[in-house]
Protein backbone atom coordinates (compact mmCIF):
# COMPACT_ATOMS: atom_id res chain seq x y z
CA UNK A 1 0.00 0.00 0.00
CA UNK A 2 1.58 3.27 -1.16
CA UNK A 3 0.15 6.73 -0.46
CA UNK A 4 1.28 10.20 -1.46
CA UNK A 5 0.52 13.32 0.55
CA UNK A 6 -0.72 16.64 -0.81
CA UNK A 7 -1.27 19.91 1.08
CA UNK A 8 -4.03 21.98 -0.47
CA UNK A 9 -6.65 24.66 -0.11
CA UNK A 10 -8.68 23.76 -3.23
CA UNK A 11 -10.17 27.23 -3.18
CA UNK A 12 -11.90 25.97 -5.23
CA UNK A 13 -10.87 22.59 -6.69
CA UNK A 14 -10.19 22.87 -10.42
CA UNK A 15 -8.74 21.04 -13.42
CA UNK A 16 -5.17 21.91 -12.46
CA UNK A 17 -5.66 20.24 -9.08
CA UNK A 18 -7.09 17.15 -10.75
CA UNK A 19 -4.03 17.02 -13.00
CA UNK A 20 -1.70 17.36 -9.97
CA UNK A 21 -3.27 14.39 -8.16
CA UNK A 22 -3.40 12.25 -11.29
CA UNK A 23 0.20 13.06 -12.23
CA UNK A 24 1.44 12.50 -8.66
CA UNK A 25 -0.15 9.04 -8.51
CA UNK A 26 1.16 8.09 -11.94
CA UNK A 27 4.74 9.23 -11.31
CA UNK A 28 5.02 7.62 -7.87
CA UNK A 29 2.95 4.51 -8.51
CA UNK A 30 0.87 5.38 -5.43
CA UNK A 31 -2.37 3.59 -4.71
CA UNK A 32 -3.84 6.50 -2.78
CA UNK A 33 -3.65 10.27 -2.49
CA UNK A 34 -4.21 11.76 0.98
CA UNK A 35 -4.97 15.48 1.09
CA UNK A 36 -4.74 17.68 4.14
CA UNK A 37 -6.98 20.58 3.18
CA UNK A 38 -7.58 23.97 4.78
CA UNK A 39 -11.01 24.30 6.31
CA UNK A 40 -13.19 27.40 5.99
CA UNK A 41 -10.35 29.97 6.13
CA UNK A 42 -7.17 29.96 4.08
CA UNK A 43 -3.52 30.92 4.33
CA UNK A 44 -3.79 34.32 2.64
CA UNK A 45 -5.99 35.49 5.51
CA UNK A 46 -9.43 35.23 3.95
CA UNK A 47 -12.43 32.91 3.98
CA UNK A 48 -12.56 30.12 1.40
CA UNK A 49 -15.03 30.88 -1.38
CA UNK A 50 -16.92 27.63 -0.66
CA UNK A 51 -17.36 25.72 2.57
CA UNK A 52 -14.98 22.83 3.33
CA UNK A 53 -17.59 20.13 2.69
CA UNK A 54 -18.39 21.40 -0.80
CA UNK A 55 -14.67 21.57 -1.58
CA UNK A 56 -14.12 18.11 -0.11
CA UNK A 57 -16.79 16.62 -2.34
CA UNK A 58 -15.11 18.21 -5.35
CA UNK A 59 -11.66 17.01 -4.27
CA UNK A 60 -12.83 13.40 -3.89
CA UNK A 61 -13.34 13.24 -7.62
CA UNK A 62 -9.58 12.55 -7.64
CA UNK A 63 -8.30 12.29 -4.05
CA UNK A 64 -8.96 9.26 -1.85
CA UNK A 65 -9.00 10.79 1.64
CA UNK A 66 -9.40 14.43 2.70
CA UNK A 67 -8.48 15.44 6.25
CA UNK A 68 -8.89 18.95 7.60
CA UNK A 69 -5.84 21.08 8.26
CA UNK A 70 -6.82 22.79 11.55
CA UNK A 71 -7.58 26.50 11.25
CA UNK A 72 -4.67 27.35 13.55
CA UNK A 73 -2.21 26.00 10.95
CA UNK A 74 -4.24 26.74 7.81
CA UNK A 75 -4.20 30.51 8.50
CA UNK A 76 -0.57 30.71 9.65
CA UNK A 77 2.50 31.99 7.80
CA UNK A 78 4.01 29.81 5.07
CA UNK A 79 6.53 28.29 7.49
CA UNK A 80 3.97 27.09 10.04
CA UNK A 81 1.39 26.23 7.37
CA UNK A 82 3.80 23.88 5.61
CA UNK A 83 5.52 22.59 8.73
CA UNK A 84 2.37 21.36 10.45
CA UNK A 85 0.56 20.23 7.29
CA UNK A 86 3.48 18.05 6.20
CA UNK A 87 3.98 16.71 9.70
CA UNK A 88 0.32 15.68 9.86
CA UNK A 89 0.68 13.77 6.60
CA UNK A 90 3.89 12.05 7.68
CA UNK A 91 2.40 11.18 11.07
CA UNK A 92 -0.25 9.06 9.35
CA UNK A 93 2.49 6.47 9.00
CA UNK A 94 1.55 5.74 5.39
CA UNK A 95 2.92 8.80 3.55
CA UNK A 96 6.55 8.92 2.45
CA UNK A 97 6.30 11.44 -0.41
CA UNK A 98 4.89 14.98 -0.46
CA UNK A 99 3.76 16.24 -3.88
CA UNK A 100 3.10 19.88 -4.75
CA UNK A 101 2.50 22.02 -7.80
CA UNK A 102 4.96 24.65 -8.93
CA UNK A 103 5.61 26.92 -11.90
CA UNK A 104 9.28 25.92 -11.61
CA UNK A 105 9.62 22.11 -11.34
CA UNK A 106 13.38 22.35 -12.00
CA UNK A 107 13.92 24.73 -9.10
CA UNK A 108 16.54 23.31 -6.67
CA UNK A 109 14.05 22.90 -3.81
CA UNK A 110 16.13 20.42 -1.80
CA UNK A 111 19.35 22.44 -2.17
CA UNK A 112 17.69 25.68 -1.04
CA UNK A 113 15.87 23.89 1.78
CA UNK A 114 19.13 22.37 3.01
CA UNK A 115 20.82 25.79 3.00
CA UNK A 116 18.00 27.31 5.06
CA UNK A 117 17.95 24.39 7.49
CA UNK A 118 21.64 24.94 8.23
CA UNK A 119 20.90 28.52 9.38
CA UNK A 120 23.71 29.91 7.23
CA UNK A 121 25.07 32.98 9.03
CA UNK A 122 25.81 34.87 5.80
CA UNK A 123 22.20 34.51 4.70
CA UNK A 124 20.79 35.24 8.15
CA UNK A 125 22.81 38.45 8.41
CA UNK A 126 21.79 39.50 4.92
CA UNK A 127 18.13 38.97 5.80
CA UNK A 128 18.44 40.94 9.06
CA UNK A 129 20.13 43.79 7.23
CA UNK A 130 17.52 43.89 4.47
CA UNK A 131 14.61 43.82 6.95
CA UNK A 132 16.24 46.64 8.93
CA UNK A 133 16.45 48.66 5.72
CA UNK A 134 12.70 48.33 5.20
CA UNK A 135 12.18 45.18 3.10
CA UNK A 136 9.49 42.69 4.09
CA UNK A 137 10.81 39.36 5.36
CA UNK A 138 9.82 37.39 2.20
CA UNK A 139 11.53 39.94 -0.05
CA UNK A 140 14.59 40.03 2.20
CA UNK A 141 14.94 36.26 2.21
CA UNK A 142 14.50 36.02 -1.56
CA UNK A 143 17.22 38.64 -2.09
CA UNK A 144 19.60 36.98 0.38
CA UNK A 145 19.12 33.54 -1.18
CA UNK A 146 19.59 34.95 -4.69
CA UNK A 147 22.87 36.58 -3.73
CA UNK A 148 24.07 33.42 -1.99
CA UNK A 149 23.15 31.15 -4.91
CA UNK A 150 24.88 33.40 -7.41
CA UNK A 151 28.04 33.78 -5.34
CA UNK A 152 28.26 30.02 -4.73
CA UNK A 153 27.26 29.12 -8.30
CA UNK A 154 24.31 27.09 -7.03
CA UNK A 155 22.10 28.62 -9.68
CA UNK A 156 22.80 31.21 -12.34
CA UNK A 157 19.53 31.11 -14.23
CA UNK A 158 17.76 34.42 -13.66
CA UNK A 159 14.34 32.80 -14.06
CA UNK A 160 15.10 30.34 -11.28
CA UNK A 161 16.34 33.07 -8.97
CA UNK A 162 13.34 35.23 -9.78
CA UNK A 163 11.12 32.33 -8.67
CA UNK A 164 12.30 32.77 -5.09
CA UNK A 165 9.78 35.56 -4.53
CA UNK A 166 6.77 33.67 -5.94
CA UNK A 167 4.15 32.28 -3.50
CA UNK A 168 4.18 28.70 -4.82
CA UNK A 169 7.98 28.57 -4.72
CA UNK A 170 8.04 29.88 -1.16
CA UNK A 171 5.53 27.23 -0.11
CA UNK A 172 7.44 24.58 -2.05
CA UNK A 173 10.62 25.42 -0.14
CA UNK A 174 8.76 25.20 3.17
CA UNK A 175 7.18 21.86 2.18
CA UNK A 176 10.64 20.58 1.33
CA UNK A 177 12.17 21.76 4.62
CA UNK A 178 9.37 20.04 6.55
CA UNK A 179 9.67 16.86 4.47
CA UNK A 180 13.44 16.63 4.90
CA UNK A 181 13.09 17.03 8.66
CA UNK A 182 10.81 14.00 8.66
CA UNK A 183 12.93 11.95 6.23
CA UNK A 184 10.28 12.21 3.55
CA UNK A 185 10.81 12.78 -0.17
CA UNK A 186 9.23 15.55 -2.25
CA UNK A 187 7.93 15.57 -5.80
CA UNK A 188 7.47 19.01 -7.42
CA UNK A 189 5.06 18.79 -10.35
CA UNK A 190 4.78 21.45 -13.05
CA UNK A 191 1.59 23.46 -12.87
CA UNK A 192 -0.35 23.62 -16.11
CA UNK A 193 -2.46 26.45 -17.41
CA UNK A 194 -2.43 29.94 -15.94
CA UNK A 195 -0.14 31.03 -13.11
CA UNK A 196 -1.28 31.43 -9.51
CA UNK A 197 -2.40 35.08 -9.75
CA UNK A 198 -3.50 35.05 -13.41
CA UNK A 199 -7.15 36.12 -13.69
CA UNK A 200 -7.47 35.19 -17.35
CA UNK A 201 -10.70 33.34 -18.14
CA UNK A 202 -9.38 31.85 -21.39
CA UNK A 203 -8.38 28.21 -21.73
CA UNK A 204 -9.15 24.91 -19.99
CA UNK A 205 -6.94 25.30 -16.93
CA UNK A 206 -7.96 28.48 -15.11
CA UNK A 207 -6.27 29.57 -11.89
CA UNK A 208 -8.17 29.40 -8.60
CA UNK A 209 -7.99 33.20 -8.48
CA UNK A 210 -9.73 33.50 -11.87
CA UNK A 211 -12.41 31.00 -10.86
CA UNK A 212 -13.08 32.86 -7.59
CA UNK A 213 -13.42 36.11 -9.51
CA UNK A 214 -15.97 34.48 -11.84
CA UNK A 215 -17.94 32.92 -8.98
CA UNK A 216 -18.13 36.11 -6.97
CA UNK A 217 -19.19 38.08 -10.02
CA UNK A 218 -22.23 35.87 -10.59
CA UNK A 219 -25.69 37.01 -9.63
CA UNK A 220 -26.47 36.72 -5.92
CA UNK A 221 -28.23 33.48 -5.00
CA UNK A 222 -31.78 33.26 -3.72
CA UNK A 223 -32.21 33.76 0.05
CA UNK A 224 -32.67 29.98 0.41
CA UNK A 225 -29.24 29.23 -1.11
CA UNK A 226 -25.76 29.31 0.38
CA UNK A 227 -23.63 32.09 -1.06
CA UNK A 228 -20.03 32.22 -2.18
CA UNK A 229 -17.97 33.90 0.51
CA UNK A 230 -15.36 36.63 0.09
CA UNK A 231 -13.40 39.14 2.16
CA UNK A 232 -16.31 41.59 2.07
CA UNK A 233 -18.34 39.22 4.24
CA UNK A 234 -15.77 39.76 7.03
CA UNK A 235 -16.23 43.53 7.19
CA UNK A 236 -18.41 43.81 10.29
CA UNK A 237 -16.89 40.82 12.13
CA UNK A 238 -13.34 42.16 11.80
CA UNK A 239 -14.32 45.67 12.88
CA UNK A 240 -16.15 44.33 15.92
CA UNK A 241 -13.11 42.25 16.91
CA UNK A 242 -10.75 45.21 16.42
CA UNK A 243 -12.89 47.41 18.65
CA UNK A 244 -13.13 44.75 21.36
CA UNK A 245 -9.34 44.27 21.51
CA UNK A 246 -8.27 47.89 20.95
CA UNK A 247 -7.58 48.76 24.59
CA UNK A 248 -5.16 45.85 25.13
CA UNK A 249 -3.47 46.24 21.74
CA UNK A 250 -3.00 43.60 19.08
CA UNK A 251 0.57 42.33 19.45
CA UNK A 252 -0.72 39.30 21.38
CA UNK A 253 -2.31 38.00 18.17
CA UNK A 254 -0.48 35.64 15.83
CA UNK A 255 1.71 37.36 13.19
CA UNK A 256 1.27 40.79 14.79
CA UNK A 257 4.15 42.71 16.37
CA UNK A 258 4.15 45.88 18.46
CA UNK A 259 4.74 48.24 15.52
CA UNK A 260 1.86 46.79 13.50
CA UNK A 261 -0.35 46.84 16.59
CA UNK A 262 0.34 50.56 17.02
CA UNK A 263 -0.36 51.14 13.35
CA UNK A 264 -3.73 49.36 13.58
CA UNK A 265 -4.68 51.42 16.65
CA UNK A 266 -3.70 54.66 14.91
CA UNK A 267 -5.62 53.94 11.71
CA UNK A 268 -8.66 52.17 13.17
CA UNK A 269 -10.84 55.34 13.00
CA UNK A 270 -10.42 55.15 9.20
CA UNK A 271 -11.80 51.58 8.98
CA UNK A 272 -14.51 51.17 6.36
CA UNK A 273 -14.09 47.56 5.25
CA UNK A 274 -11.64 44.66 5.48
CA UNK A 275 -9.92 45.01 2.09
CA UNK A 276 -9.43 48.79 2.12
CA UNK A 277 -8.21 48.69 5.73
CA UNK A 278 -5.65 45.98 4.89
CA UNK A 279 -4.41 48.13 2.02
CA UNK A 280 -4.27 51.15 4.33
CA UNK A 281 -2.12 49.20 6.80
CA UNK A 282 0.20 47.84 4.11
CA UNK A 283 3.70 49.31 4.13
CA UNK A 284 7.22 48.44 2.99
CA UNK A 285 7.59 46.42 6.21
CA UNK A 286 4.29 44.55 6.07
CA UNK A 287 2.89 42.65 3.09
CA UNK A 288 -0.80 42.81 2.27
CA UNK A 289 -1.12 39.05 2.89
CA UNK A 290 0.47 39.23 6.31
CA UNK A 291 -1.88 42.05 7.31
CA UNK A 292 -4.88 40.02 6.12
CA UNK A 293 -3.69 37.12 8.27
CA UNK A 294 -3.30 39.39 11.30
CA UNK A 295 -6.81 40.81 10.88
CA UNK A 296 -8.19 37.30 10.47
CA UNK A 297 -6.35 36.12 13.60
CA UNK A 298 -7.85 39.00 15.56
CA UNK A 299 -11.32 38.09 14.27
CA UNK A 300 -10.80 34.41 15.20
CA UNK A 301 -9.03 35.29 18.48
CA UNK A 302 -5.88 33.34 17.53
CA UNK A 303 -2.97 34.42 19.73
CA UNK A 304 0.76 33.77 19.69
CA UNK A 305 0.47 31.43 22.66
CA UNK A 306 -1.98 29.22 20.74
CA UNK A 307 0.56 28.08 18.13
CA UNK A 308 1.61 24.55 18.99
CA UNK A 309 1.44 21.12 17.40
CA UNK A 310 -1.52 19.19 18.78
CA UNK A 311 -2.58 16.92 15.93
CA UNK A 312 -5.74 15.01 15.22
CA UNK A 313 -7.20 13.77 11.98
CA UNK A 314 -10.63 15.22 11.26
CA UNK A 315 -11.80 13.16 8.27
CA UNK A 316 -13.80 15.41 5.96
CA UNK A 317 -14.38 12.71 3.37
CA UNK A 318 -13.09 9.59 1.69
CA UNK A 319 -13.76 7.22 -1.15
CA UNK A 320 -15.19 3.81 -0.28
CA UNK A 321 -12.15 2.24 -1.94
CA UNK A 322 -9.91 3.97 0.65
CA UNK A 323 -11.39 2.23 3.69
CA UNK A 324 -8.34 -0.05 3.85
CA UNK A 325 -6.12 3.02 3.94
CA UNK A 326 -8.07 4.54 6.84
CA UNK A 327 -7.79 1.24 8.71
CA UNK A 328 -4.04 1.29 8.16
CA UNK A 329 -3.77 4.86 9.44
CA UNK A 330 -5.58 3.83 12.62
CA UNK A 331 -2.94 1.12 13.10
CA UNK A 332 0.20 3.11 12.21
CA UNK A 333 -0.59 6.52 13.72
CA UNK A 334 -0.91 7.50 17.35
CA UNK A 335 -2.90 10.56 16.31
CA UNK A 336 -6.68 10.33 16.99
CA UNK A 337 -8.90 9.88 13.94
CA UNK A 338 -12.14 11.86 14.22
CA UNK A 339 -15.14 11.04 12.07
CA UNK A 340 -17.80 12.32 14.47
CA UNK A 341 -17.13 15.82 15.87
CA UNK A 342 -19.33 15.09 18.88
CA UNK A 343 -16.81 12.46 20.00
CA UNK A 344 -13.79 14.78 19.75
CA UNK A 345 -13.72 15.84 23.39
CA UNK A 346 -13.50 12.25 24.59
CA UNK A 347 -10.76 11.39 22.05
CA UNK A 348 -8.48 14.42 22.38
CA UNK A 349 -6.31 15.64 25.22
CA UNK A 350 -6.85 19.21 26.41
CA UNK A 351 -4.22 20.80 24.17
CA UNK A 352 -5.54 19.18 21.00
CA UNK A 353 -9.16 19.86 21.91
CA UNK A 354 -8.40 23.58 22.21
CA UNK A 355 -7.24 23.47 18.58
CA UNK A 356 -10.41 21.60 17.62
CA UNK A 357 -12.57 24.14 19.45
CA UNK A 358 -11.00 26.87 17.34
CA UNK A 359 -12.12 24.94 14.23
CA UNK A 360 -15.67 24.88 15.61
CA UNK A 361 -15.54 28.63 16.30
CA UNK A 362 -14.18 29.39 12.83
CA UNK A 363 -16.82 27.18 11.22
CA UNK A 364 -19.59 28.98 13.13
CA UNK A 365 -18.40 32.38 11.91
CA UNK A 366 -18.06 31.06 8.37
CA UNK A 367 -21.63 29.76 8.48
CA UNK A 368 -22.80 33.22 9.48
CA UNK A 369 -21.13 34.62 6.37
CA UNK A 370 -22.22 31.82 4.03
CA UNK A 371 -25.93 31.85 4.81
CA UNK A 372 -28.66 34.19 3.76
CA UNK A 373 -31.69 34.68 6.02
CA UNK A 374 -33.20 31.30 5.17
CA UNK A 375 -30.22 29.44 3.74
CA UNK A 376 -29.44 25.96 5.12
CA UNK A 377 -26.73 25.97 7.77
CA UNK A 378 -24.21 23.21 8.38
CA UNK A 379 -24.31 21.87 11.92
CA UNK A 380 -20.62 21.22 12.49
CA UNK A 381 -21.16 18.92 15.47
CA UNK A 382 -23.47 16.64 13.48
CA UNK A 383 -21.52 16.58 10.21
CA UNK A 384 -20.26 13.15 9.16
CA UNK A 385 -17.51 12.56 6.58
CA UNK A 386 -18.50 12.70 2.92
CA UNK A 387 -18.25 9.21 1.43
CA UNK A 388 -17.86 8.76 -2.31
CA UNK A 389 -18.51 5.33 -3.89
Amino acid sequence: MKAIGIVAEFNPFHQGHAYLISCAKERTGADYAIVTMSGDFVQRGTPACMDKYTRTRMALSMADVVIELPCLYATASAEYFAQYAVRMLVDTGVVDCICFGTEHPDFPFETIADILMQKNEQIEESIRSAVASGLTYPAARAAALSDYCLSHKIANDFAILEALSEPNTILGIEYTIAALRHHCTVLPIARIGHSYHDNSTEGEYLSASAIRTQLLATESPEPTERKYVSETDMNALVFQALLAAQKAGYDQYLDCDKDLSNRICKLLPQYTDFVSFAHLLKSKNYTYTRICRVLLHIMLNIKNEDMHYAPYYRVLGFRMSAQELLSQIKKTSSVPLITKPASAQSLLHESAYSVFELDLYAAALYEQMACQDFAPRINEMQQSPIIIP
